[in-house]
């Protein structure tokens, strides 16, 4: 099944934007969030300590599939390997 959806995404580009993502953040626009591109493919992990907006995070593959998702108010996650974490509020 394919969807389109219109999303607003922010890439982070910087180690520090890397590092703190969506946190100290009080409000996300609907359809909008942070899209993370690793090196490689590997387990990764998201912590969401200092999130107070509820977030869900999609695990996409090296062919831009959605393994897994995982939905509101989690706080520290790791998945299988993959490659990109895309968080939307």
């Amino acid at each position: 099944m394919k969807v389109d959806l219109p999303l607003r995404i922010e890439i982070p580009t910087t180690p520090g934007e890397f590092k703190t993502g969506l946190m100290f953040r009080e409000n996300l626009d609907t359809n909008s969030g942070m899209l993370f591109v690793f090196d490689r493919v590997a387990q990764q992990s998201f912590h969401m300590s200092h999130t107070t907006i509820p977030l869900d995070i999609a695990f996409i593959d090296e062919e831009g599939c959605i393994e897994s998702r995982k939905s509101k108010n989690f706080y520290k996650f790791m998945e299988n390997h993959y490659l990109r974490g895309l968080i939307v509020g």
